[in-house]
């Protein structure tokens, strides 16, 4: 069940964006020849008036053709055919069309930021890291398990609500046994572990990190609001990191070991899926603000190099030339290909 919900979140997505194409277009009275997901070979194809709808085999991410995307600077077409064509529509006109891929996306990470509010998150105390050969290890604890209770000698029990309820209670009984309820992906699992008496310096009694999460539920106004601030607030500090990793990459710096491509991705979800719905759908929001800021970059094939087209454009006065353009692109495309096969190769060993 955790499997499918992923695929269709993630499917969701793809065409969260690729609409936001469409729906611009069609404002604009641009033929859409074709709205498609995945790239083909083809597995379904239907034609609704002038639109052919198509979804295919290959499942990295999704496109709309549009009509006179890709015109030659000699292809003479009829004036009819100009009021329906992208290339000949107004720069800012393009430029729209362009961007409301990724302002849907943004809408989208917003809108599931805002629900989450809506819905909100219990209070609790959750794993945050397991240290290697430590007592916690041994007994089962995994990371994203939230306590519920801990007991010593069947007597002492403590239902911890903050860090330090719990660390003092594990620190007062070091050497005894403790039994420790923790919520598992919806299910209470019960672990018998030892605090060690002498603990190496940071690594604590037990051999974890807890921390305190938990969302204040709020009401709809508050909540949109709360989505808004939080989206944007992810949406620059992706950027952020995004431009710190393009700077090392340019001075040196291994950057390809904090790349997740669509496998990794996928796995990370299942994951957080298991864990719960809630988790889910932070993580699904996380990947369409991702989405949003990595097809901003200005390298074709991504929506920001035809942005960069456009603006160039506009300011030299005239249109760049079909040759130019598709130079460009091979030149992206050429750039992209590599570093995705690599990652992917990555993916692989990684999470199997």
């Amino acid at each position: 069940m955790i499997v499918f919900l992923v695929i269709v979140f993630l499917v969701l997505l793809i065409i969260v964006h690729e609409l936001g194409h469409f729906l611009a277009a069609k404002l604009f009275k641009v033929r859409v020849e074709e709205f498609g997901i995945g790239f083909p070979p083809r597995l379904w194809i239907k034609k609704a008036g002038e639109t052919v709808y198509s979804f295919n085999a290959l499942p990295l991410g999704g496109f709309v053709k549009l009509f006179g995307e890709n015109i030659s600077d000699d292809e003479k077409i009829s004036e009819e055919e100009k009021q329906s064509s992208f290339q000949h529509q107004p720069s800012w006109k393009r430029a729209v069309v362009m961007f409301a891929g990724t302002g849907m996306n943004f809408i989208a990470g917003w809108l599931i930021i805002s629900s989450i509010f809506m819905l909100g998150i219990p209070p609790g105390l959750a794993i945050s890291q397991v240290v290697t050969d430590s007592p916690a290890e041994s007994a089962g604890f995994k990371v994203n398990d939230f306590i519920l209770a801990v007991s010593a000698n069947g007597a002492s029990v403590l239902e911890p609500k903050t860090p330090d309820e719990f660390v003092n209670f594990v620190k007062e009984f070091r050497g005894q046994e403790l039994l420790i309820a923790v919520n598992r992906a919806g299910q209470t699992v019960k672990l018998k572990t030892v605090p060690r008496i002498d603990a190496a310096e940071n690594e604590g009694a037990l051999g974890i990190a807890v921390v305190q999460k938990g969302i204040e539920k709020l009401y709809p106004p508050a909540a949109i609001y709360e989505g808004l601030k939080t989206a944007a607030s992810i949406s620059y500090l992706i950027a952020a990191a995004l431009g710190q990793m393009l700077v090392g990459a340019f001075s040196g710096q291994p950057v390809l070991e904090n790349l997740v491509g669509p496998i990794g991705i996928f796995g990370i979800a299942v994951n957080a899926g298991q864990i719960g719905i809630i988790y889910l759908l932070q993580l699904v929001a996380l990947i369409s603000l991702n989405l949003m800021v990595i097809n901003l970059i200005p390298l074709v094939p991504f929506d920001g190099g035809k942005l960069l087209f456009i603006i160039i454009e506009k300011i030299k006065g005239s249109a760049l030339s079909l040759r130019t353009e598709q130079t460009a692109t091979a030149i992206g495309i050429a750039l992209i290909i590599p570093l995705f096969i690599v990652v992917i190769v990555r993916d692989i060993i990684k999470f199997f």
